[in-house]
C-alpha cells in the first residue's frame, strides 16, 4: 500500500511555514493493512525528525493524522 504524507505548519497568520514542511510516500507492507494508524505517525515522525534534526522535534502528542479533502 502507497501512502503519503504531509506534514505543514502554519504561523500566527495562517501562512504555511516552508522549512517545516514536509511531504514522505511510505509503501507499506501488506501486514499493516489491519495495524492501528498510530504505527504510520510514528514511521513519519521517525523519518521527518532525521530529516529536520536542525528542527525541534515532533512527538505523537503534538501532531495527528487527517485525511486530505
Amino acid at each position: 500500500m502507497k501512502l503519503y504524507v504531509h506534514y505543514e505548519e502554519t504561523d500566527d497568520a495562517g501562512d504555511a511555514v516552508d522549512d517545516k514542511a514536509l511531504t514522505l510516500k511510505l509503501t507499506l507492507p501488506k501486514s499493516w493493512v489491519g495495524q492501528p494508524l498510530l504505527q504510520v505517525l510514528e514511521l513519519f515522525l521517525e523519518s521527518y525528525n532525521k530529516k529536520k534534526a536542525s528542527l525541534p522535534p515532533l512527538d505523537v502528542a503534538s501532531v495527528h493524522l487527517e485525511k486530505a479533502g
